[in-house]
């Protein structure tokens, strides 16, 4: 009787000890990650009459895209690149995809448990998601249309 006493007190502490790290852990994640990267600007500024003529329903169906293809684990490059050639030659288009996108929140490990990310505008989420190179396309196209980079 005494040595399954024993075994159950040693049982709890290896579980307890287990909880108290993994908290830990998610709780160092939580305050790290967030320090990690900065954001970039949130919108951009073209004119009204610019706007006027931006199918402003197809710039909002390619942030929703954008924003699909970068939700959840994994990444759709190819939805991505597919919205990149959309825009590479129609500035005002991208500039009203960047602002319809806005800044949506970035989750981290164990999100929304530990918390609802951190906001990040279109370039934001980009930076996270692709590769450097890649990056670096989009960071050029919408340093054209004045975001700050």
């Amino acid at each position: 009787m005494e040595d399954k006493k024993i075994k159950t007190d040693i049982d709890f502490q290896k579980l307890l000890i287990t909880l108290v790290s993994a908290v830990l852990f998610f709780v160092g994640l939580k305050w790290l990650i967030p320090k990690v990267s900065n954001d970039v600007g949130t919108t951009v500024t073209i004119d009204e009459t610019a706007l006027a003529k931006v199918d402003r329903n197809l710039s909002r169906q390619l942030a929703e895209q954008l924003y699909s293809s970068m939700e959840n684990c994994g990444t759709d490059e190819t939805t991505i690149d597919s919205v990149f050639a959309d825009l590479v030659g129609n500035i005002k288009l991208a500039a009203a995809v960047y602002n319809d996108f806005g800044q949506r929140a970035y989750g981290t490990f164990g999100a929304p448990m530990w918390g609802n990310g951190t906001n990040k505008s279109l370039l934001g989420w980009l930076k996270l998601e692709l590769s450097a190179s890649k990056y670096q396309q989009w960071a050029g196209l919408y340093a054209k249309i004045g975001v700050k980079v």
